[in-house]
């Protein structure tokens, strides 16, 4: 119809993406209340270190190719439909070997592996981490395959029920049992279950496939993917390396506050990370265009997005931490509030890092993320070292939190050197959006200083409901030009 306006593609795809992952989020955190309810803190604790050390050991198991995978589809352009299959078969199969060999190595010595790892001797813990390292390696692959040929709605579906839905389901049916060892190896074996299901029409495409062109296409995958491994590796060390450190000196009830602040600042990045996963192609796509003064546009108001909305987001969280972690987790949560705090502080960091990492990916083969992040965790695990070595026990925890905020900090600060060393975009000084954030904070202030700090949900519901109408608002009438620039490219003529 004349005249009628629709979403344009991008911010389609932004949106679906943002709805998966903010799906996968909550099931996280419901996941995370569930264990948190029903088994208690040391069982939290045991939990929270298995699911951030399989991120860890699935980040380093990759190769780069969660990257790799869907930009060298996307390349193929024309050959996409026929190339997709064979590089997703390439994959899998070069990632499965990984950590097929990884975990017969850890098998070799299973009392060891576990101590290095777990800080205890529990193999069938470190057993039950193995298969989920591999459940969600071949769950990525298959995601990153449906992302390569832009088929974002697939992708969010897979990642809906396969990273949120069904997990979430297996741990509450298992949580009674009381066995961190059966929770996990029931939903590694859920997830592993239905990613090769998914898989098999996409493995039955391949009609025809020879040995060069495998070593062709694993090559093609090796060359831009293994350069980003040390990134990965160091990614997922820098939220790993300090309660893993901390493991083998505080209880794993005392390692549940650090995991907790870990999920509060990762879970921040959200506002972004669907930005991010789109941003990879899009931005290759303008750039091979010769579409470069568009990608400083875009790239320059999204610096300034994020520094705005991080602002009111960190806010936000410190004012209401208490109550929200007390409805989360419940148990003996306030001795972790100030390491929550801490960590919170580092939101503004991570999401900054978040939000442009694939930018740089995008407009540059040199591996840039790989040295910051190289350079950030490096910093973090001497920190940790040094603090594990001086440090009394009773304040180890809070300081690894404090240096792994730091740490982050840091890898803002390089990642925002390589943007202007790039000439990627002018961040925009507008104060207002600020002062928004500044006003919200009162409102929330007000709220919790009326109640003495022990506000009910229905309050709490209250507050969040008029404070996003006073954002609506306030920003409607005093819109950053970030804003405005969603607002005209968001939305084209059909």
């Amino acid at each position: 119809m004349p005249g009628r306006r629709r979403f344009h593609p991008f911010l389609t795809d932004v949106a679906l993406t943002g709805a998966a992952q903010g799906g996968v989020l909550v099931s996280n955190l419901i996941c995370v209340g569930i264990v948190g309810h029903l088994m208690g803190m040391v069982a939290l604790g045991e939990f929270l270190l298995i699911r951030r050390l399989c991120a860890w050991l699935a980040s380093a198991s990759q190769l780069g190719f969660g990257t790799a995978l869907p930009r060298e589809i996307a390349h193929a352009n024309t050959e996409a439909e026929a190339k997709a299959p064979k590089l997703y078969l390439c994959a899998v199969a070069m990632v499965s070997a990984v950590i097929l060999i990884f975990a017969a190595a850890c098998c070799g010595a299973p009392q060891w592996s576990a101590v290095a790892m777990l800080g205890s001797r529990n193999a069938p813990l470190l057993y039950a981490l193995l298969f989920l390292v591999l459940a969600t390696v071949v769950h990525t692959m298959l995601v990153s395959y449906y992302v390569g040929l832009q088929q974002m709605q697939t992708a969010n579906i897979l990642q809906i029920v396969n990273n949120a839905a069904l997990p979430a389901i297996v741990i509450w049916a298992t949580a009674r049992s009381q066995s961190i060892v059966l929770v996990v190896a029931a939903a590694s074996l859920v997830q592993f279950a239905i990613a090769f299901v998914w898989s098999i029409p996409v493995l039955v495409s391949i009609k025809r496939i020879s040995f060069t062109e495998i070593r062709t296409l694993a090559w093609q995958l090796i060359d831009y993917g293994v350069r980003r491994v040390p990134a990965d590796i160091a990614a997922g060390g820098l939220f790993t390396v300090g309660p893993v450190i901390a493991a083998h000196y505080v209880s794993a009830d005392k390692i549940a506050f650090l995991l907790l602040g870990t999920i509060c600042l990762t879970s921040a990045s959200l506002a972004f990370a669907p930005l991010s996963v789109v941003l990879l192609t899009k931005v290759s796509s303008l750039l091979g265009k010769g579409r470069g003064d568009d990608v400083q546009t875009y790239v320059g108001h999204l610096r300034s997005a994020v520094i705005h909305v991080s602002f009111l987001v960190v806010t936000q969280a410190l004012i209401f931490v208490n109550p929200l972690v007390r409805w989360w987790v419940g148990g003996s949560y306030k001795a972790a509030l100030p390491v929550l705090c801490v960590m919170i502080l580092g939101v503004p960091a991570y999401m900054y890092f978040v939000a442009l990492r694939t930018v740089i990916d995008a407009a540059t083969p040199i591996a840039y993320n790989t040295r910051n992040v190289v350079a950030s965790v490096t910093f973090l695990i001497v920190g940790s070292a040094i603090a594990a070595r001086f440090v009394r026990t009773e304040w180890l925890v809070m300081a690894v939190a404090t240096i792994t905020s730091l740490s982050v900090w840091l890898l803002a600060l390089l990642t925002n050197r390589v943007l202007r060393k790039l000439k990627m975009g002018h961040i925009e000084t507008a104060t207002r959006p600020f002062l928004v954030a500044s006003a919200l904070a009162l409102v929330g202030l007000a709220v919790q200083l009326a109640t003495g700090f022990n506000i009910g949900k229905v309050t709490f519901v209250v507050t969040m409901i008029f404070n996003i109408a006073l954002l609506a608002v306030l920003m409607r009438k005093h819109q950053p030009a970030w804003l405005m620039l969603v607002g005209q490219r968001g939305l084209v003529r059909s």
